[in-house]
């Protein structure tokens, strides 16, 4: 009987145990996830329009655009930002310019990742939570190991990767010291 009754307990507070850890591990996500939507932010010199529809909120911005999250600042003529409503999650940024620029620190060590195009498409991936920087139309993307310049350049910061690039491309890798 002793045997039956710990059974159940140790059944029980294992199954306590589990579903307080998934509650732990779920607010540290949603309190990540709100961190990255907080630091969102956009300046511009003209004009902001704003429209809802479908529970998207659409703003757009003109003259002198300055989109920052983190350490990630993008410049343009024009932006066009899609919102989420409910959640004010930024779903998708578009910014136009000639050119357009883009610079990232990607780490404590001060290498910065800087680019630009005609056109810049700012957004997450749904899986992963990554960020992609589309640079689009006369793409130029520099890192302190790299240089590439392609028709466009699909990029994630959150890995530094170039994860696709449209051609013809030209680029340049530098030799990084060894460790010896």
């Amino acid at each position: 009987m002793n045997i039956r009754l710990l059974t159940r307990f140790c059944t029980f507070f294992l199954g306590i145990s589990t579903a307080w850890l998934g509650t732990l591990a779920n607010a540290a996500e949603e309190s990540e996830n709100a961190s990255l939507r907080q630091d969102f932010g956009y300046r511009n010199d003209g004009e902001l329009t704003m429209t809802l529809a479908n529970n998207i909120r659409t703003l757009n911005l003109s003259e002198n655009v300055v989109l920052t999250q983190g350490t990630l600042e993008i410049l343009g003529d024009l932006a066009i930002l899609e919102f989420d409503e409910p959640t004010q999650e930024l779903i998708k940024a578009t910014v136009y310019g000639t050119p357009v620029s883009y610079q990232q620190q990607l780490n404590s060590d001060d290498a910065t990742v800087s680019g630009t195009s005609d056109s810049i498409v700012l957004t997450t991936e749904d899986s992963s939570g990554d960020t992609i920087i589309e640079l689009i139309g006369n793409a130029l993307i520099e890192s302190p190991d790299s240089t590439m310049k392609c028709i466009a350049i699909v990029y994630l910061p959150n890995t530094d990767l170039i994860r696709k690039a449209t051609g013809p491309c030209a680029g340049i890798l530098s030799q990084t010291d060894q460790p010896e």
